[in-house]
This record gives C-alpha cells, sequence and structure tokens, in this order.
C-alpha cells in the first residue's frame, strides 16, 4: 500500500491546463456561446486529411465531453499515477512521455483507422471527433505498471489488485469494446486507448535501448 504523492509539478500544471480549458474554452466558449471549438481542436479524420489540421494529434489531448466524469477520471488518473512517475523520471522526461503516448496514440488512431476503413471499401474521411487525453493516460498506466508491477492498490477502489493486472484487465477491456463495436462504433476512442499503450510501449523500449548503448 501506498500514499498520493504531493500534487505539484508537472502533473499539477497538466491538471490545471486541462480544467482551463474544459471550463473556459468548452463549457463557457462552447456551450453557452456554442462556437464549436471541439469541432476545430478535436481530432478528426476530415479535419487533419481534408483542412490539414495537423495540430489535432496534439490539440485533441486536452479537450474532454461535457460530462464530467471523462475529465474528472483522466485527471484523477494523471494525478495518482503521474505524480510518482515524475518523481522517479524527472519532469523533462516525464513531459516528454506523456505527449509522445497522447500525440502518438491519436496517429495511430489516424492511421489504423485509414488502413481499416480502406480495406473495409469505406471511407476513412468523416468528421467523427476524437476527443480526451485518455490516450496519454493510458501510456501512463502501462509505464506504472511496468515499474510497480507488484504493487498492490484497489482496483475501482474496492478490488486489491496487483498493478501489473490491473493494467492488463483495463487494456484487455478497450481490446474487446474494439472488436465488438468497431473503431468509432461505442462513442468511446477504444482505439486511441490502445495506441496510447502501443506509443508508450514502443517508446519506453526505444528509449532503453538507446540508453543501454550509451552506458
Amino acid at each position: 500500500m501506498y500514499s498520493v504523492l504531493p500534487f505539484r509539478g508537472v502533473v499539477k500544471k497538466l491538471v490545471i491546463i486541462n480544467i482551463a480549458i474544459w471550463i473556459f474554452l468548452q463549457l463557457i466558449v462552447g456551450g453557452i456561446f456554442k462556437v464549436p471549438v471541439n469541432a476545430f481542436f478535436g481530432l478528426s479524420t476530415y479535419n487533419v486529411f481534408t483542412n490539414y489540421f495537423i495540430f489535432e494529434p496534439f490539440t485533441y489531448m486536452f479537450f474532454h465531453g461535457e460530462s464530467i466524469f471523462h475529465i474528472l477520471f483522466n485527471m484523477l488518473m494523471l494525478w495518482f499515477l503521474g505524480t510518482e512517475l515524475e518523481r522517479i523520471w524527472g519532469k523533462h522526461f516525464f513531459l516528454l512521455y506523456y505527449l509522445v503516448c497522447g500525440v502518438g496514440a491519436g496517429i495511430v488512431y489516424l492511421l489504423i483507422k485509414t488502413v481499416v476503413f480502406l480495406i473495409m471499401g469505406k471511407n476513412p474521411v468523416d468528421t467523427i471527433t476524437v476527443i480526451g487525453s485518455s490516450g496519454a493516460i493510458f501510456g501512463i498506466m502501462l509505464a506504472y505498471g511496468i515499474l510497480f508491477s507488484e504493487r498492490v492498490i484497489y482496483f475501482m477502489m474496492m478490488f486489491p489488485m496487483k498493478v501489473k493486472w490491473m493494467v492488463t484487465i483495463i487494456g484487455g477491456i478497450s481490446l474487446i469494446s474494439l472488436l465488438q463495436s468497431g473503431i468509432d462504433g461505442s462513442g468511446i476512442s477504444n482505439l486511441s486507448h490502445l495506441g496510447g499503450i502501443l506509443v508508450g510501449y514502443l517508446f519506453l523500449v526505444t528509449w532503453t535501448k538507446i540508453a543501454n548503448r550509451k552506458s
């Protein structure tokens, strides 16, 4: 068992940025004044491939759904898991990893959706928009599961479980959901979740190899 580390550093800044964007841009500018901020800053194949909004694989991860539970879950996971990773890695590497996982998850979503839809004979270019930091959060969960695999935490705040099994279960749920509902079928971007795990794993493996060669 362990206690949550202090709320500070890069994790604190990321949480504040996400909440500020959610309140001022999404709830006020988007909700009250009806400015389509999600359609502009969220991730869609139409905007990236037709309008060339190449910034969207970065900006989408700072926007969340109208429901408070979307941003609440992501920010709590960022705080609970990210704080300790930042303490071990340092703020610069943690921020790099967070951004690589988030942007990488968006790129994986774009590429796999395009390939799968073309194979199926469907047009992959549509206005379906993906928002949320879940890709980066899933990357953080992977790293946490690797570094603290034997640590016991309470899954869903009720069931004591080793971190490695929690990460496996959550990743498995996303995979099953993706296979059942399709890339855009459930309203939840399971593909970007899995993309965050994939990119996080590849990044850590590559970084470790480079570090070992230098040593």
